[in-house]
């Protein structure tokens, strides 16, 4: 493997100290639910300030988006506004529309991946297939989203190589936030 730089080290172990503050609180097969504080910018009050009221009685519909984002919102005192079906959207089969209205009427976009590592599958790649997971499949997309689990040591080693094999494909590294057009809105 190539030497890598600092700033590479530097980003990888950013995204790492904001999963440590998920240990103990989440279980590991949790933690990939959680939407980091590095990926949320907006303000979910400033989101759902006319409608506070309906968010309270939808809440008790989603009580565990909500526990993680009153978590978020203790440890870094970021709000959260943008969720990720686990499995993907395409999961929720039958269900898709009226969550994502339901979703959508709180003030929450959604958000798939394009791209994974592999990490939270039963039989997990090795570390050098988690970043070929990755690197061989951006296919020269504008913009590409990756799931990577924050439990997962295999993407915890893959990370600094990713991040230095994606430079050199010419993609920059930004936070995934509300406005984004990746951030699904209905």
């Amino acid at each position: 493997m190539a030497t890598r730089s600092a700033k590479i080290d530097q980003k990888a172990d950013l995204i790492w100290a904001i999963a440590d503050k998920l240990t103990g609180v989440y279980k590991p097969h949790e933690y990939g639910d959680v939407i980091l504080p590095l990926t949320v910018l907006k303000r979910f009050d400033s989101v759902l300030s006319d409608t506070k009221s309906k968010v309270l009685e939808a809440s008790k519909k989603f009580p565990e988006t909500f526990a993680q984002r009153d978590f978020i919102l203790k440890e870094t005192g970021i709000k959260t506004n943008i969720l990720r079906f686990p499995g993907g959207s395409n999961q929720a089969k039958g269900l898709k529309t009226s969550i994502i209205k339901e979703i959508s009427n709180m003030g929450y976009g959604y958000v798939d991946w394009d791209l994974e590592t592999g990490d939270g599958k039963k039989i997990a790649p090795t570390i050098k297939e988690s970043i070929d997971n990755v690197l061989n499949k951006t296919n020269d997309r504008d913009i590409v989203v990756i799931l990577m689990h924050d439990y997962s040591s295999i993407t915890l080693s893959a990370l600094p190589s990713i991040i230095e094999g994606l430079e050199k494909q010419n993609y920059i590294m930004l936070p995934l936030f509300y406005e984004s057009v990746k951030v699904k809105k209905s």
